[in-house]
């Protein structure tokens, strides 16, 4: 038995730019559907896209898989889930096309996520703005 209900629907167009500081940020409101739960990506919602160091661009660049980015980020964020339910929603929705990454990619960026992320989990913070969860 799967852990989550896999949508047949790929993730939602989300309209986003790149703002002074050199990050993500969102243009309007978008609601996530999950299956299990909706998460709100409200206007000004910004996210760094996937954290990879420059020297590993070559394989998943930040760019890439930011509905997924930003779905983890506010996850995250708000830490109303364990880690790794929100590791594991982030590669569910890799898996439904977000973005332009190939598979290989794809779970490079889920296996460094599950390697590295315990530094965002314990002391994510700074000047992103959070959006919200909906249940």
């Amino acid at each position: 038995m799967r852990p989550l209900a896999r949508m047949t629907q790929q993730a939602p167009t989300l309209k986003v730019s790149q703002n002074d500081e050199g990050l993500w940020e969102v243009e309007e409101d978008c609601y996530v559907d999950l299956g299990y739960f909706w998460v709100l990506l409200k206007k000004g919602t910004t996210s760094d896209g996937s954290s990879v160091p420059r020297a590993f661009w070559w394989v998943v660049r930040p760019s890439q898989n930011l509905v997924a980015s930003f779905v983890h980020d506010e996850l995250y964020k708000h830490k109303l889930l364990p880690r790794w339910f929100a590791d594991l929603v982030y590669w569910d929705i890799l898996q439904r096309g977000d973005g332009l990454a190939t598979d290989f990619q794809a779970f490079a960026a889920w296996a460094a996520l599950r390697v590295f992320g315990w530094w965002g989990w314990y002391g994510y913070g700074g000047k992103i703005k959070k959006g919200w969860i909906l249940r």
